[in-house]
């Protein structure tokens, strides 16, 4: 029967009875280093035909094998569109640009923003004037990100003239507010950690005053950026006359070196009269054009012809490769040098040069409890520890899925003793999803210390790991010492990504929802999980698909669509048994969108259903009748 009452609708934030408070939950997240290379001919065009097996990824001189390889084109160009959208900052480093220089700059990247923002590319705008403004944070709306750009803001060291008297003095102050721009840099890279995809950073600057301190900085700036997956890209103010050339970006090695060697060499040294830095210091692009060559950026040399720079730079966001491996056990924090190499003559290729170790994917590889895990997962027994489990997953990318792992675990069995006043336990985790072949892969382990007031509370448990689509058996088994251990097991099937076609996620069940804020720098700062995030609302994937009539009962799903396509989609329940269906929201068209993904929260009518087992069953449809259904079983209680 149909139900008029059933629609699909985001969930709006006055809608919903928020929940403001603090979440107490474990996570932690594997490694699989994502390698972003853009691949340039001998004019700088971009070379579109490479396959998996013309590029070879390189770490501390090693070849690794590739698991991930896919062509991003979220522009509409040809290959496979991206599924989380681009983000860019515009970074005023005002400081160093004299006061002509900002109106030239402001003016030209609010064409830029004109002609490049849409759902799929978010922009951000940010000043720095030895403290960082994040004057519009990211958004797809061109005019909030044009009032951000025209509110030109003027810096300590270009804002007026420097007599002699008074360079000495300053001189240590500008080098402090040089130090101060590369950590802005840094904290704003580690902010964008959470957020999924590429992102790039377009720093437009006069330069840095040279220090022997400058190449720590930068390294550090260099290190944050590249563990978000963040390319830093610069727009040279610092001697526009002497640099102009028919060369609008030079990405030339012999430009900037990688941080890791210092402050690199070559790139002019200026001092540009009584309102630039003060006397005896030397400014010039080198720190900047560093960072840049590390993060696998550029630094636009020609800044008479600033909006084709801009170009130059946009046109990063538009054609680039992605590749992904699982590299080998390291110390955690550890640093290591990338090289990526493409077999093919007179080609360029821009990537990261070095990646940093978040935690360890596999704490417990090698000892005692790993082997007692491994035996207890392939042995028939389930374990005396009760848990429950979902695993929705999402794309990020034509090949590679990220798989949320939600778990709650009962504590009846754990052991507990008081430490400090508290009822302590540790916990040893081990995750495995395998082929029907026998093989891993993907695996992660982890050493989990509780120390909590109430040991009768729940223990919920949060992970996300990366892996290619596939049939898969995904293990978990833990244990807390003695003889207590739990065991859960469940396929997981993720099909391959069909970019010409509507395509929906793994649904997220949730009881949890919290405000969110509107894409800001800071959401999910240092989490180590991606934010489920619809109309302002984050979603808490649930660890369990039972709900009671009186519980807040909610889904989270993502639809991936080419881009400009119209797409709609229908919402059912069914009476898992009989299969009968309760209640059908009719076909419900969605809003136009140029979005290459689409995410959707709705709320689930317990209220409308009797105490019973139920199949939510979701259906996208194009506009030419193409559909594909996903389905995710719940319980009323």
């Amino acid at each position: 029967m149909r139900n008029a009452g059933l629609s699909l609708c985001l969930l709006l934030t006055g809608g919903l009875a928020l929940h403001a408070q603090p979440r107490t939950v474990i996570q932690t997240e594997t490694r699989l280093v994502v390698v972003d290379a853009v691949v340039t001919g001998k004019k700088g065009d971009r070379v579109l035909d490479l396959a998996k097996k013309d590029f070879h990824v390189f770490e501390d001189g090693k070849e690794q094998p590739l698991q991930v390889f896919s062509f991003e084109a979220p522009s509409g160009g040809a290959g496979a569109a991206a599924s989380d959208p681009q983000r860019l900052i515009l970074f005023f480093d005002n400081q160093s640009l004299k006061p002509t220089d900002q109106v030239r700059a402001r003016h030209s990247a609010a064409s830029f923003i004109d002609a490049n923002v849409d759902a799929s590319r978010l922009m951000a705008v940010a000043d720095f004037d030895g403290t960082l403004h994040i004057s519009q944070n990211f958004t797809d709306n061109p005019g909030r990100l044009k009032d951000a750009v025209n509110q030109t803001r003027y810096g300590g060291i270009t804002g007026g003239a420097n007599s002699s008297a008074t360079a000495a003095s300053s001189a240590s102050l500008s080098e402090q507010n040089a130090r101060s721009l590369m950590g802005m840099i840094t904290n704003l890279a580690r902010n964008l950690s959470s957020m999924p995809g590429r992102k790039i950073i377009v720093v437009l600057s006069a330069g840095l005053p040279v220090s022997s301190d400058s190449g720590h900085d930068v390294e550090a700036a260099a290190q944050a950026c590249n563990r978000s997956n963040t390319g830093v890209y610069a727009i040279d103010f610092s001697s526009p006359l002497n640099l102009a050339s028919s060369n609008t970006a030079d990405t030339s090695p012999a430009d900037a070196q990688p941080a890791r060697g210092g402050m690199g060499r070559g790139g002019p040294v200026a001092t540009r009269g009584p309102q630039a830095a003060p006397v005896n210091e030397q400014v010039d692009m080198r720190a900047v054009a560093s960072l840049a060559q590390s993060t696998g950026g550029f630094v636009v040399r020609d800044a008479n012809d600033l909006l084709r720079g801009f170009e130059e730079v946009g046109k990063e966001q538009n054609e680039y490769y992605v590749l992904g491996y699982t590299p080998p056990e390291s110390k955690e924090g550890s640093c290591h040098n990338l090289r990526v190499k493409v077999d093919r003559g007179s080609v360029n290729v821009r990537a990261r040069s070095s990646y940093c170790s978040n935690k360890a994917q596999d704490l417990l590889a090698g000892s005692s409890a790993a082997k007692d895990l491994e035996a207890r997962a392939a042995a028939a027994q389930s374990g005396n520890v009760s848990a429950t489990m979902q695993l929705p997953f999402f794309y990020i990318g034509a090949n590679v899925a990220r798989v949320r792992v939600a778990m709650e675990i009962v504590p009846d069995a754990l052991k507990f003793e008081t430490k400090n006043g508290k009822q302590h336990a540790e916990l040893n985790v081990l995750g495995i999803a395998s082929t029907a072949d026998g093989d891993t892969a993907a695996r992660f382990s982890d050493v989990v210390k509780l120390d909590v007031d109430d040991r009768r509370a729940p223990v919920r448990y949060e992970k996300e790991f990366k892996i290619a689509p596939g049939q898969y058996k995904f293990t978990v088994v833990f244990s807390s010492g003695g003889a207590g251990f739990g065991k859960l097991e469940t396929p997981l099937v993720i099909e391959p990504r069909d970019a010409g076609a509507p395509q929906l996620s793994g649904i997220a069940l949730s009881k949890q929802v919290h405000a969110a804020s509107d894409l800001g720098l800071d959401a999910g700062l240092f989490e180590d999980t991606t934010l489920l995030i619809a109309n302002g609302v984050e979603f808490v994937p649930s660890p369990s698909n039972q709900f009671h009539k009186d519980d807040l009962a909610v889904f989270y799903v993502e639809l991936y669509q080419p881009s400009g396509a119209e797409s709609a989609i229908r919402t059912r329940v069914l009476d898992r048994k009989s299969g009968e269906q309760k209640l059908d929201s009719g076909l419900l068209k969605l809003p136009p969108t140029n979005a290459p993904v689409v995410p959707l929260g709705q709320k689930l009518p317990v209220a409308e259903l009797a105490p019973g087992a139920y199949t939510l069953e979701l259906t996208a449809v194009s506009a030419a009748g193409k559909e594909f259904k996903r389905t995710a079983d719940f319980e009323l209680r």
